[in-house]
């Protein structure tokens, strides 16, 4: 056991090597990772997302606003599939809108957006944290394929505008395929960013001003994550979300996992 062992750790540092000659790709198969992109099959039609965002205001007045969205299966196969698989089995339901942030750079102009899908509310389970303000984040355990120009995948032609849905990632040109279940929405328009993130939605439904100009209000403080750091930039109210597939009982199969 030991020799196959060392035979296994020597190959892999073998294949990272000889990267260039597809050995690595070779290796992944071999440890059954899966990275490849995949083709969307044609005569399926995207289906429809219902995200309902909930909360309550300073004056203990409680909203509800519900967004609709095309999903694109067509330009974003993975990562549609795998969204509909994530909301299917309710793990978005009762996660937090958990960033509320404006990007004003060279780089970026100025972006506005907010992200969602990862963190929910702490359950305190002693005195000492119940009456405090946490975000506990949720486990998952693995990443999917980016599908965006920057990582050659020229299907995905979708635009950074008002409205679009697009999935986070760790930031950088090695980071391409490291997106799981945290996705952003688009507050403003931005052509940076366009063909570098894996857009997947575009919004529907009409965009009430009210919610809008609630969603975009940042916290004075920053919020604490169990077990972690201070979160900052969270807005100001606590918005859970709720996502609802409409696919017309379609199977749109399985999305292959990094990881």
């Amino acid at each position: 056991m030991k020799k196959l062992a060392l035979v296994i750790v020597l190959a892999a540092m073998f294949c990272l090597v000889l990267t260039m000659s597809g050995c690595s790709d070779n290796f992944k198969a071999f440890l059954g990772i899966e990275d490849e992109f995949i083709e969307p099959d044609s005569s399926l039609p995207n289906p429809t997302a219902n995200i309902t965002f909930t909360y309550t205001d300073d004056e203990g007045n409680a909203h509800s606003y519900v967004l609709t969205y095309e999903l694109h299966y067509d330009k974003a196969p993975i990562t549609v599939m795998n969204f509909i698989e994530l909301a299917k089995s309710g793990f978005y339901d009762g996660t937090l809108v958990h960033r509320t942030a404006s990007i004003s750079s060279t780089a970026y102009s100025t972006f506005n957006y907010v992200e969602m899908g990862l963190y929910k509310l702490y359950q305190a389970s002693d005195e000492e944290t119940a009456n405090k303000d946490l975000l506990e984040k949720k486990t998952i355990d693995y990443m999917i394929k980016g599908e965006f120009k920057a990582n050659d995948w020229e299907k995905n032609t979708l635009l950074h505008e008002f409205g679009a849905l697009g999935m986070t990632r760790t930031s950088g040109a090695d980071n391409f395929d490291t997106a799981s279940a945290s996705f952003y929405m688009c507050l403003s328009t931005n052509e940076t960013r366009n063909g570098n993130y894996a857009l997947f939605a575009t919004l529907t439904s009409e965009f009430p001003e009210a919610f809008f100009q609630d969603i975009r209000i940042p916290s004075t403080v920053s919020i604490e994550i169990v077990d972690t750091e201070l979160f900052q930039q969270v807005p100001k109210f606590r918005f859970t979300i709720d996502v609802d597939i409409v696919d017309n009982g379609i199977d749109y199969g399985s999305a292959p996992h990094i990881g």
